[in-house]
């Protein structure tokens, strides 16, 4: 798992980038191994949404992206919210039925 690179001094992908290493290949933790890397890449960003570059892709489709990450962000704020009133009437009632318990006085049986 990790970079393969000639070049000793590149350790991860941003270090080769920045080192101009050609020709690296990439292995995931799935164990599936990209050659020729970030090449190959450009290549399937052209012909899968016709971009020349990460950042030019990044350029296009982020304005939609954030606007996912916001929504998501408002709705996972709204869910905190309603967590935290539903504690707060779990521990109501949950004091309710202590307290009922403590002042029931059991009858006796004959």
């Amino acid at each position: 798992m990790g970079l393969f690179s000639k070049k000793k001094e590149s350790h991860t992908i941003e270090e080769a980038l920045k080192n101009h290493d050609k020709n690296f290949s990439y292995t995931t933790r799935t164990g599936y191994t990209y050659d020729d890397f970030p090449y190959m890449m450009q290549h399937t960003l052209w012909n899968n949404i016709c971009a020349t570059s990460f950042d030019d892709a990044f350029e296009m489709y982020a304005p939609n992206f954030l606007a996912t990450i916001e929504e998501t962000n408002k709705n996972i704020k709204i869910l905190l919210e309603q967590n935290l009133m539903l504690q707060e009437k779990v521990r109501s009632l949950e004091n309710k039925v202590s307290n009922l318990e403590q002042n029931h006085t059991p009858t006796i049986k004959r």
